[in-house]
């Protein structure tokens, strides 16, 4: 999500069509104000901080 405009991407189709590439999340804006669902988008890497949503 992107706090200013309420943007969200759609991370589980883009990794599931990954092949071998590893698949890293930005979740500082989404974290703790929206659901985020690591292992069910299929997400390799995830990071957050305390600076947005938190």
């Amino acid at each position: 999500a992107e706090t200013s405009t309420g943007v969200r991407n759609d991370v589980e189709p883009v990794s599931h069509a990954k092949g071998d590439a590893l698949v890293v999340a930005d979740v500082v804006t989404s974290l703790g104000g929206i659901e985020v669902d690591i292992d069910g988008w299929g997400v390799d890497v995830a990071y957050s901080g305390t600076q947005k949503c938190l």
